[in-house]
């Protein structure tokens, strides 16, 4: 048997989490028509009220008004620009140069980068260890770990699996993620405390403890 020491432990309880962006702008036609170049590609960063795509009607095509823009009589060139909502970036471009699409047909989504963050589902048995403005650790899959926060309660569940579900936040740097990557969330279940432990060999952990060696078994003394 080895000799009881005394180790801070923290009780940790890890659940799954996606990484999400919840505010999405999708930008649309606002008419039947031609695209025009340049087509903006995935990954470039929009500002609200810039220009991202141009099109040309099918009459003004035919009827080459743009070429016509001169003529003071002539007020409607058939040049039409859809600009972003708000600022972001580009999630996915559907269309290309030279392509025909119908009023109303998407071209385009992007996504606030602010607002990026993970969601959570608590089981309803842990909801009492999880609470919003609560510091957490998230571990993404590559072994990095970003510090978060949990921000929101949502007003969703899940009633066959019957889970709870938060928005979890980074709260320093946030890394270029895609969405819907899974990651682990810790959280502590327990205020880091001095508890009796005996070392690794001796006994099956049951406790997630820090910065030691050995671990905690049934000796283990609530503060």
């Amino acid at each position: 048997m080895g000799t009881v020491q005394h180790d801070t432990l923290t009780d940790v309880l890890q659940l799954s989490a996606v990484s999400a962006y919840p505010a999405k702008d999708v930008l649309r036609a606002t008419t039947t028509g031609y695209l025009l170049a340049p087509v903006p590609v995935p990954g470039q960063r929009v500002a609200a009220g810039q220009t991202i795509f141009t099109m040309q009607t099918k009459e003004s095509r035919v009827l080459h008004l743009d070429k016509l823009t001169g003529d003071p009589g002539l007020r409607f060139s058939g040049i039409i620009r859809i600009k972003a909502t708000q600022a972001g970036v580009l999630a996915t471009v559907d269309k290309l140069a030279g392509d025909y699409v119908q009023d109303g047909e998407q071209l385009a989504m992007s996504y606030d980068r602010n607002r990026f963050g993970f969601l959570l589902d608590v089981p309803v048995t842990q909801l009492r260890y999880v609470h919003t403005g609560q510091s957490c650790r998230i571990k993404l899959p590559d072994g990095r770990v970003l510090p978060g926060r949990v921000t929101q309660e949502l007003a969703t569940g899940d009633a066959t699996l019957q889970t709870q579900r938060y928005t979890v936040r980074p709260t320093g740097a946030v890394p270029d993620l895609p969405e819907n990557l899974a990651v682990q969330v810790e959280l502590d279940r327990t205020a880091p405390h001095l508890t009796p432990t005996l070392p690794a060999p001796h006994c099956s952990p049951t406790k997630r403890r820090r910065n030691s060696g050995s671990c905690a078994c049934s000796m283990i003394r609530r503060p």
